[in-house]
């Protein structure tokens, strides 16, 4: 049997997305099965966690789904993620999440949707923009459906928040990110 090779950032920027699957479950299991972990292996497999979340978007994955199964073409499997300008673990230490700024990511928040400290879920900036959109959309509407059934708390909020775009990092003025 071969002896197991931990995945690279630089090797990953080289695969295809199915591909580098292939490897993620092959470490997820090297992992899984690892008993007692040494400060050295504790930082390999945040380094390991990491790279999977940049380059591996479970929302990318869906929409290659309902792609295919609403009658087009999908190539996210067969493309390498790394392989375009910007891509890869540069980007990814490059931009803060919508929702939480500049700030927050000191101490390893840097995605909202992730839910957990330095772990991303958003591939790049232009994912992480759509999905905070949606979540604005889904938080306003909600704060106006409870300020409608005359909750005071959430007429409050619906007061002090105008627009979706106010909500969780969005914009600052009148129609400005």
């Amino acid at each position: 049997m071969a002896r197991f090779k931990r995945l690279t950032d630089a090797e990953a920027r080289t695969l295809t997305r199915a591909e580098l699957l292939d490897r993620v479950e092959a470490e997820q299991a090297y992992w899984a099965r690892k008993r007692g972990r040494s400060d050295e292996d504790v930082a390999a497999e945040m380094e390991f966690s990491r790279i999977m979340h940049t380059y591996l978007s479970p929302q990318g994955a869906l929409d290659a789904v309902r792609d295919v199964l609403e009658g087009r073409e999908s190539d996210y499997w067969d493309t390498r993620p790394g392989a375009g300008p910007g891509a890869g673990k540069a980007q990814a230490a490059e931009w803060d999440c919508e929702a939480y700024g500049p700030e927050p990511a000191k101490i390893g928040a840097l995605c909202f949707r992730s839910g957990a400290l330095g772990k991303r879920v958003c591939n790049d900036p232009g994912e992480c923009h759509t999905a905070m959109t949606a979540e604005r959309q889904r938080v306003y509407g909600r704060i106006s459906e409870l300020a409608a059934q005359g909750r005071p708390d959430f007429e409050y909020l619906a007061e002090t928040f105008g627009r979706p775009g106010q909500l969780l990092g969005g914009e600052d003025e009148e129609g400005q990110p």
